[in-house]
Order: structure tokens, then C-alpha cells, then sequence
């Protein structure tokens, strides 16, 4: 995202998903081409979702050691954006769940869900 043309809102939104990244360390040993990529995500669908694939991905990968981080995590979420673009979003985590994995208020994400889904009826 092209930092002069983002609203406060985005500018916002776009710092949560870099929180989520750095606190869990995923952008593993390809940090340049994973922001990049991040990036062009974040270009391509809404922030909301970005930070609950985020989430959803974490916690599908929980109990794999190592876990994947990187472009192979990134492609997970990638995937993950995809089909619901396709199919509509279906999330996992709720509310309470999202915000003890993120350290994040649940709020404008699932807000943006739910906006989403009365608009799509």
C-alpha cells in the first residue's frame, strides 16, 4: 500500500497487520520479498481479512514444529484469502479468540465481517 494515499484508517489497519507479523515472527529468512508480498495483499483485499487469515493460518500451524513462517506461511494466508473470496468468508477464531492470539482489539475486523456479510445479502 502506497503510504500517501492511505486514509488514518488504513495507516491504522496496515500497523496491525505488521503486529501480527513481528510478533510472531513470520517473515522468516525472506523478510524483503515477504513485505513485499504482504504488501501486495494488503493491496488486494481487505485489511480485515488479511489480519484474520493471519490469525486462522497461525492457529492451523500451531503444533507444527517448526512452524512454517515466511513465503510458505504467506501463501497459506494467500490461499486462505482466496477461497473466501470465492466462497465468502467462514472464520474460525471468534471474537475472544482473535484477540488472545493477536493481542488485538477484535473489533474493527469482525465489524468489517459483519458490514460485509449484511451488504452481500
Amino acid at each position: 500500500m502506497s503510504g500517501a494515499n492511505m486514509t488514518l484508517a488504513d495507516k491504522i489497519n496496515h500497523q496491525r497487520v505488521k503486529y501480527i507479523v513481528s510478533s510472531y515472527q513470520l517473515d522468516g529468512d525472506a523478510p524483503s520479498e515477504f513485505l513485499k508480498r504482504l504488501d501486495t495483499l494488503a493491496d488486494d483485499y481487505p485489511l480485515s481479512w488479511l489480519e484474520l487469515a493471519l490469525a486462522e493460518v497461525l492457529v492451523l500451524n500451531w503444533l507444527i514444529v517448526p512452524m512454517p513462517r515466511g513465503l510458505e506461511f504467506l501463501q497459506e494466508v494467500k490461499s486462505r484469502l482466496q477461497q473466501w473470496r470465492r466462497s465468502g468468508v467462514r472464520n474460525l477464531l471468534t471474537p475472544s479468540e482473535f484477540q488472545r492470539i493477536t493481542n488485538l482489539d477484535p473489533t474493527p475486523v469482525f465489524r468489517t465481517l459483519a458490514l460485509h456479510s449484511t451488504i452481500k445479502r
